[in-house]
């Protein structure tokens, strides 16, 4: 973690007056850098929003993230095509046209984004998906219960196929 932000996020945590908010949130933020930032936090953080779908489910981030009782909000949950420039898997089809997805979305009777939204918020993660198509908006919202079976299907399609990260955030600047 770089120093300026141990200093702007250690000075907003410890000093919350001046700054004048209630509550803290946090943006792809790993496990020790959220350690780091729970050591000196007066205010501990209310979410960490972080890249979750389910070619990089994260479950040890997840899993650590709900022990401490800091909400994940899942940003990019319909994964996406990675970008050539940035990531070297650019070719590789994203979860919206991954078979599994589509087979299980089928037995549903629904579409693929319905599945990998009712998968993330089945998790326990709020998500963020986008779209700029109203009809979409509709189907986004018209989320339904997965079996067990299915949602551990999901969760091993990083394991069998291997996980993929949409966006990477060691590109931004400050970021380590």
């Amino acid at each position: 973690m770089t120093s300026v932000t141990i200093i702007t996020v250690g000075a907003a945590c410890r000093h919350p007056k001046v700054w004048s908010f209630p509550r803290t949130g946090l943006s792809n933020f790993n496990i020790l850098k959220t350690k780091r930032i729970l050591e000196i936090a007066r205010i501990r953080p209310a979410l960490n929003q972080a890249e979750l779908h389910p070619y990089l489910p994260q479950s040890d981030l997840l899993h650590f993230f709900t022990q401490q009782g800091i909400h994940i909000t899942a940003h990019q949950p319909l994964g996406g095509r990675p970008v050539a420039a940035v990531n070297p898997n650019a070719d590789r089809p994203g979860a919206l046209s991954d078979p599994d997805i589509a087979q299980i979305a089928s037995a549903y009777g629904k579409v693929p984004a319905q599945v990998l939204l009712s998968w993330a918020v089945q998790r326990g993660t709020s998500v963020v998906p986008k779209t700029v198509h109203v009809d979409r908006m509709v189907e986004n919202r018209d989320l339904f219960r997965l079996s067990d079976e299915h949602m551990t299907r999901i969760e091993r399609i990083a394991e069998v196929k291997g996980a993929v990260r949409y966006l990477n955030p060691r590109n931004h600047i400050g970021f380590d």
